[in-house]
């Protein structure tokens, strides 16, 4: 009886004995608090003269009536032993008022009361005026004729958008390559199409758009040496250039190459993700043993380009069938990058360097940026090297020197080729790539010094060949678009011509004129800059700064007969807050408060600080005007 009582004053008593201690008056009760709607007859006589305004209020009352006789939602289960301190309740679940994950409800603002604060709308997410569209729950493409406006001449560029089911377009192509994905895509669907119900997204335009995420700037690719998508990878050889390379060489296979840029010509192609058999890709290209005649491009890093210069090797290696890849690589010296250069070195059975064409005589295809139909040519970092790796099988039937006719052949169309990238003060000449060809025997001169292999590597013998793998993509005999991507596009969510866009600029220290030093008059008179004593305008004290921030508004509905046809206002800040805040943040809030004195309601910015920075100032100006925020007179 003794060990009993003593157990007993060890246990700890629960909740409900506490309560039932205690006096009634002091007991504990757990409240439920909802919102009480006031009833509708004290709606008479308000908003007589504005019947929207009296609907808008007859319909929340109606919702909160509603709401009210519901029970909340996520209510947690309720425990005996529970404690005071441990209800893990924030301020409003204890109302009953459960909004998981919706921070906007849980934030503390002073905008009841105010309807003038109401009025503002931010939108934080990305739009495209010119290819946004209303909400259709669906992914759709439509074709449509986008407009720009350059030098004062308005032009239409005709390109496919893929709309995501809220309406929004985060991606644009030409809508050539619309035609050849859905050419490849309804080739491999008539395949196999067991195999593409099991990948396929349910549609063209979802697989589409998932197509397109996997391969944006930045997106995760195992298979890529770098781990992520970049800008470098996606760029391709010029057509004329490949199709110089493809016909000379007889190539029908694309080695390293993506949906987004194969060439139609081809008869096969490889990618470095398995999503992409859904667009007739033949899967990675380092995953089989190659055969035939094929070129490759791969990425200019040196891992990449060692990984595709080892693989054609010993794929060179591994069979006494005719074998030929011709790569497109960095013309890398060996105190840059040793690696692929030394197994070329290593490897001079098996690999003829054709060119090395300077950095001035090639070019390089960049893919098209957003709401552009045409593709941009930029200049590569270094020398060029096309280099020739195969068996003498191979060499015998494909080489560009299997024969002096059609070596001399290959320079004069390669020397066309690249004149139709160029521009006219970097023409090229068949004497320049002539002595390309020179240059790049100069790359193996070391040969000798280098231990030869001549037996491929047991992983490459036993990877299956890629007769099997290889898909034609259907290209050449496309299907035509469904009528639904050329028929009249979805109607526009905005009007582009009634935005009013800004923008702020920011120059760095370094393009700033150095104090103590020589600077024009045009300099010396900006705001904030003085002149020294015995030096009138010429230089800039130490003590104060060149202003160097700057703010535009554009407004295209203001037709005011400048070049452009538009309002175009440049503007700048108060010369005193220079010294002290010329930074980016302050030059976007300018733009922004330019465009609200010239009486725009709908403003387009791509400056998010601001965007927060004014919603602050809109729902908690408590942040703003006690915290010292240093640009809280301009925010107000």
């Amino acid at each position: 009886m003794q060990q009993h009582m003593v157990r007993s004053a060890d246990r700890q008593p629960t909740t409900k004995e506490l309560q039932q201690a205690l006096p009634e008056e002091l007991r504990w009760n757990r409240v439920t608090w909802q919102p009480s709607a006031e009833p509708l007859a004290t709606l008479k006589g308000i908003f007589d003269d504005q019947p929207d305004r009296r609907h808008e209020h007859v319909v929340k009352l109606s919702q909160l009536v509603a709401n009210q006789a519901a029970p909340p939602a996520n209510r947690p289960p309720s425990s005996d032993r529970e404690s005071y301190t441990s209800l893990h309740l924030t301020n409003l679940e204890q109302q009953g008022i459960y909004t998981h994950g919706v921070r906007a409800q849980r934030r503390y603002d002073i905008t009841h009361g105010q309807d003038i604060r109401r009025l503002l709308h931010i939108h934080p997410t990305p739009i495209n005026p010119q290819t946004d569209t209303y909400s259709t729950n669906t992914f759709q493409i439509s074709i449509r004729q986008v407009e720009s406006r350059h030098n004062g001449i308005d032009h239409l560029h005709e390109v496919a958008c893929i709309n995501k089911p809220d309406g929004t377009t985060p991606f644009t192509l030409p809508v050539d390559r619309l035609r050849s994905l859905y050419a490849a895509y309804t080739h491999s669907q008539a395949a196999d199409a067991a195999a593409h119900e099991s990948m396929s997204a349910g549609s063209f335009a979802a697989d589409l758009y998932q197509l397109l995420t996997r391969y944006k700037e930045g997106a995760l690719c195992h298979s890529s040496t770098t781990g992520s998508i970049t800008s470098k990878s996606e760029c391709a050889t010029p057509n004329a250039v490949f199709e110089t390379l493809r016909i000379t060489i007889k190539a029908t296979s694309e080695r390293c190459s993506s949906p987004l840029n194969f060439h139609e010509t081809m008869q096969a192609y490889h990618s470095p993700f398995d999503s992409d058999k859904l667009f007739a890709s033949s899967g990675d290209g380092t995953g089989c043993r190659w055969t035939g005649s094929s070129i490759a491009v791969p990425d200019s890093t040196p891992t990449a380009v060692h990984k595709f210069v080892r693989h054609s090797i010993e794929s060179a290696k591994a069979t006494p069938l005719p074998t030929l890849t011709m790569l497109i690589i960095p013309a890398s010296s060996e105190t840059r990058n040793p690696g692929y250069l030394k197994l070329l070195r290593a490897n001079t059975t098996y690999c003829r360097p054709l060119m090395r064409i300077p950095a001035s005589k090639f070019r390089f295809e960049a893919p098209p940026i957003f709401m552009l139909s045409t593709s941009q040519h930029f200049k590569p970092f270094g020398d060029v090297l096309l280099v020739e790796i195969g068996n003498q099988a191979g060499f015998e039937q494909f080489s560009t020197h299997r024969t002096t006719e059609v070596c001399e052949e290959f320079v004069v169309n390669m020397t066309v080729a690249l004149n139709q990238i160029l521009p006219e003060s970097a023409q090229a000449t068949t004497a320049v790539l002539r002595q390309s060809c020179r240059r790049a025997e100069l790359l193996l001169d070391s040969a000798s010094t280098t231990q030869q292999r001549t037996r491929a590597a047991a992983k490459v013998r036993k990877l299956p060949g890629d007769g099997s793998l290889q898909v034609a993509h259907g290209s050449n005999n496309p299907s035509p678009l469904p009528e639904s991507y050329t028929m009249a596009p979805l109607p526009l969510k905005y009007n582009w011509r009634h935005l009013a866009y800004t923008d702020g600029s920011f120059l760095s220290k370094d393009n700033m004129p150095q104090a103590g030093t020589q600077g024009d008059s045009q300099q010396s008179q900006l705001p904030g800059a003085a002149a020294t004593e015995g030096e009138e305008d010429t230089t800039v004290t130490h003590d104060k700064k060149v202003p160097r921030i700057g703010a535009a508004v554009y407004i295209p509905a203001l037709q005011t007969g400048t070049p452009t046809g538009e309002q175009e206002v440049a503007c700048l800040p108060s010369n005193d807050s220079y010294p002290y805040d010329d930074t980016i943040n302050r030059a976007e809030l300018a733009a922004t408060y330019k465009a609200i004195t010239m009486r725009c309601t709908h403003i387009a910015t791509d400056s998010l600080a601001a965007m927060y920075q004014i919603h602050r100032m809109v729902t908690r100006p408590q942040d703003i005007c006690l915290g010292f925020h240093r640009h809280a007179a301009l925010l107000r």
